[in-house]
């Protein structure tokens, strides 16, 4: 049976929201400031940051988490961190 991939928010330190990819415990996204691949990421427990959860883009190092409520770990969002 083939992964779903569904749409989830990224919500910038702006305010403003877009959206990423998610698919099991991954998700993938476009960083703000226009690096053409994408960030890819996994979600953990959202009770605790784990630094694997945590995302840096190479281009200009901007950190993103991919946050996941609940114990099954499937991500429902993306927040840039300061």
């Amino acid at each position: 049976m083939p992964q779903v991939q569904r749409e989830i928010s990224i919500t910038f330190l702006d305010g403003h929201q877009a959206v990423a990819a998610s698919t099991g415990n991954n998700a993938a996204w476009l960083c703000i400031c226009h690096r053409p691949i994408p960030l890819l990421g996994f979600s953990d427990d959202a009770k605790q940051t784990s630094l694997a959860t945590i995302v840096e883009c190479p281009k200009c190092g901007r950190k993103y988490r991919v946050m996941a409520p609940g114990t099954k770990k499937v991500p429902t969002g993306i927040v840039e961190l300061r």
